[in-house]
């Protein structure tokens, strides 16, 4: 008999044998069945406690001085600039009513005439002759000047930049600090509307006239702007309108009684004017330059504020995740280097990683080819994970990382 006939007949015979012993050959299947689940479940068990165990244990960054780096996705090539952050989609413009009649006026107000006293800044930033019978009033950096009956007011800035902004960048100036002091005027029962916009870039010089309504009073401001070097000079004129429906008038010329002080740029820090902005669920306050332009963007879960210097050789910022569940520190950890090594560039270098003393988490960073290095911080408030960061170009270090710095210090958290 061949040896495949003697396999026959012994599967046979133990076959018999089940049936002649009373074992039902069904009920025999569904133990061996239930026996070999069980073994699986042990498995997965096990090998779910080890994974877990993995985890627990995985270090939040790189070792500090660039030890082995955590694994990741091969990127798209490194950026030379930062001067694109995240690729997310663009938040819709919240759109309100306008007033119903229109503002424009072609005719313009005549100048403001200068007073024959000159005042001088206590800084030696500029020099300004206000018309005659105003009074002025020093606020930090800036001085107010008062027409006689309170209502008509001049304000003048001086804003240095660091370093001599081009003609681009000088628009990107004048727009962002638009956008970001005026614009916030929009929707809740308040407008803002522009009357029309002079920018001359290639000069340094501009004129911005809208109107405002605030608490149902109307107002006409007429912004001056004026590039001298590292400054750029600002005055912003209020006159009251009486009442909603009167037109604001294109242009008023306060230039004219201006007068640059040459040995200024080096007195004072640079964009030393700031707002205070607000993440729209209040997860974070923070602040940031009125003339740097502000991105906001959004994804699922996720919502991301950035905020541009105007040549954009510098970046801030802040990031909020929520997906409605707990995260851990690990998780965090993981997450927020995973974002710089795909949103910024795949040769991030972790050179520092410190507690802070708020509990958040702080990452000092280069990029080897990029040429522009970062910090980037991190805390886990209740359910939602903050990331908030700053990039900056190495040649220009010295310029926007004092600015930075004092965006990083001002970031607070918002206790829910």
């Amino acid at each position: 008999m061949s040896r495949k006939t003697n396999q026959i007949v012994s599967i046979s015979l133990q076959t018999d044998g089940l049936k002649s012993t009373g074992i039902d050959r069904s009920t025999n299947i569904k133990t061996i069945h239930r026996i070999l689940f069980s073994l699986c479940l042990i498995a997965v068990v096990s090998i779910g406690f080890v994974v877990w165990n993995f985890f627990q244990n995985l270090p939040l960054t790189p070792l500090i001085g660039g030890g082995a780096p955590l694994a990741y996705t091969p990127l798209p090539p490194v950026r030379a600039t930062p001067t694109t952050f995240f690729s997310l989609q663009p938040e819709a413009a919240e759109t309100v009513s306008q007033p119903p009649n229109s503002l424009i006026d072609k005719q313009p107000l005549p100048p403001i005439q200068p007073g024959s006293q000159l005042y001088f800044h206590p800084l030696k930033t500029f020099q300004f002759y206000p018309p005659a019978g105003w009074t002025h009033e020093l606020k930090g950096d800036s001085v107010v000047f008062y027409a006689p009956d309170k209502l008509n007011y001049l304000v003048v800035r001086t804003n240095f930049t660091g370093d001599v902004l081009d003609a681009n960048s000088f628009e990107g100036f004048v727009l962002a600090r638009e956008a970001n002091l005026y614009g916030q005027f929009l929707g809740n029962g308040q407008y803002y509307q522009d009357v029309e916009r002079a920018i001359n870039p290639a000069s340094g010089l501009a004129t911005v006239t809208k109107k405002l309504i605030i608490d149902h009073v109307s107002q006409a401001v007429v912004t001056s702007y004026l590039q001298d070097g590292q400054a750029i000079y600002t005055i912003d004129y209020w006159k009251p309108l009486a009442n909603p429906e009167d037109k604001a008038n294109l242009y008023v010329n306060s230039l004219d009684n201006l007068v640059v002080s040459k040995s200024s740029p080096n007195q004072t820090s640079a964009y030393p004017w700031t707002y205070t902005f607000h993440e729209r669920n209040n997860a974070y306050t923070v602040e940031v330059p009125d003339s740097w332009t502000y991105e906001p963007r959004f994804e699922t879960n996720t919502t991301l504020d950035t905020f541009y210097s105007p040549d954009r050789h510098a970046v801030f910022t802040g990031i909020v995740f929520n997906d409605g569940n707990p995260i851990s520190k690990q998780v965090a950890g993981q997450f927020t280097l995973t974002l710089l090594r795909n949103y910024i560039a795949q040769d991030i270098h972790v050179t520092d990683d410190r507690i802070m003393a708020n509990g958040g988490e702080k990452l000092i960073w280069n990029s080897l080819n990029g040429k522009y290095h970062g910090d980037t911080r991190f805390i886990v408030q209740d359910q939602s994970l903050l990331i908030y960061s700053i990039v900056v170009d190495d040649a220009y270090d010295d310029v926007y990382m004092p600015v930075l710095e004092r965006i990083l210090d001002s970031f607070t958290v918002v206790s829910q």
